[in-house]
């Protein structure tokens, strides 16, 4: 019982997590976002490990109509993630306190929710 309501929380805490960074990922494709096969279409990279937050995510149903898609890129740590947000090729992701301290001090111009 205590595993189901600690999944079912932690689902609904990753969700809402994602729903406050995604929010101003919408619109209409024409302020430089990446879009695909010259649709128009939003193309949203998330960066994730081990699919922890990709699994979060699908349980929860939480980009389910969302009017952008997802890309997922999937990393073995934090420290490959940020170099991947630096070079510009993952719009977001998460990692865990003393990685995203490091990356700060490193000048990684990011925002944390």
């Amino acid at each position: 019982m205590f595993n189901r309501l600690r999944t079912a929380a932690l689902a609904a805490a990753a969700a809402a997590l994602l729903a406050g960074m995604l929010a101003g990922c919408g619109g209409s494709g024409s302020d430089g976002g990446t879009s695909g096969s010259g649709s128009g279409q939003v193309t949203l990279t998330l960066g994730d490990q081990a699919n922890g937050l990709q699994t979060l995510m699908k349980a929860a149903g939480a980009l389910e109509g969302t009017p952008y898609q997802v890309k997922w890129s999937e990393f073995q740590g934090a420290a490959p993630l940020f170099q991947a947000m630096q070079g510009g090729q993952v719009d977001t992701g998460y990692a865990a306190d003393l990685p995203t301290l490091a990356a700060i001090s490193g000048k990684l111009p990011i925002k944390l929710v």
